[in-house]
């Protein structure tokens, strides 16, 4: 059992919540016809998102962050605490996320490449190979926090573009991305700011600890501006089932473009 593999899923959900915008102006006429409104809509979100040129100049991206979950949380390390990560990842296909609880390094987990991840609990020397499904959520982190949404169907991704749709009482833009591992979720944009407000999937937020699935919300909030770029801070995951929150994360700290040590995601 790897105690912290649930930083993959987290990581996947921080990858949902950070690719959004909030400027623009909406028009629900827009989903009246798929193939226009795709186009509309992308249109727009990219210029909100500050233009196709600087979402597609980002190259790297540095990350803190503090996760909680209750007190019921299926990792009892991680339950009723705050945890800090460290997240780093490039277009290369590299990344790392370091995990700390009360300022202890705790786990670590890697790319070196698309095709090779390690994982290496506090206190041992020694990594180990990464599973084969968290290698995938690790790389489609990076998908995400990298990655305009218009730039994933060119490394795989399957959109499909619902008009105007329903969650929890409000009417969002509705997008349906999978991932070219299988992941599928649906994603919710504001019609007024394309902002990306929510993103739906059914899924164990901690698949190696308790592989149960639900049905997740993750919600996505505090738009601010970092280089010309907007990105979210705030963040919630909610099981539908329960109604009740079951993960909040707050950005910390983010940076486009910093210069990656490469010796960093090579294996121990």
């Amino acid at each position: 059992m790897r105690p912290y593999s649930g930083i993959n899923k987290l990581l996947y959900f921080i990858g949902i919540f950070l690719l959004t915008a909030c400027t623009g102006e909406g028009n629900s006429d827009d989903a009246g016809d798929k193939v226009f409104s795709y186009d509309r809509f992308m249109e727009k979100h990219m210029a909100a998102m500050g233009g196709r040129q600087a979402i597609e100049s980002v190259k790297t991206v540095d990350i803190e962050l503090e996760i909680s979950e209750p007190d019921t949380s299926a990792i009892k390390q991680v339950a009723g605490k705050a945890v800090r990560a460290h997240y780093r990842a490039s277009r290369m296909g590299k990344m790392r996320i370091d995990v700390y609880v009360d300022g202890e390094r705790v786990f670590t987990e890697a790319l070196l490449s698309p095709d090779v991840g390690w994982e290496l609990n506090g206190g041992e020397r020694t990594a180990k190979t990464s599973s084969e499904a968290g290698r995938k959520a690790l790389l489609n982190g990076i998908y995400s926090n990298l990655y305009g949404l218009h730039e994933l169907a060119t490394v795989g991704y399957r959109l499909e573009f619902q008009g105007l749709q329903q969650l929890m009482g409000k009417t969002y833009y509705a997008m349906d991305v999978t991932s070219p591992n299988g992941k599928a979720e649906r994603q919710f944009f504001d019609p007024k700011t394309y902002l990306k407000a929510a993103s739906m999937d059914e899924s164990a937020l901690h698949v190696d600890v308790d592989p149960t699935k639900t049905v997740n919300v993750s919600m996505s909030s505090d738009y601010r501006s970092v280089d010309g770029l907007m990105r979210s801070f705030s963040g919630e995951v909610i099981d539908m089932g329960q109604n009740k929150v079951i993960q909040n994360t707050k950005i910390l700290k983010i940076e486009f473009n910093k210069e990656l040590d490469e010796n960093q995601f090579l294996r121990p």
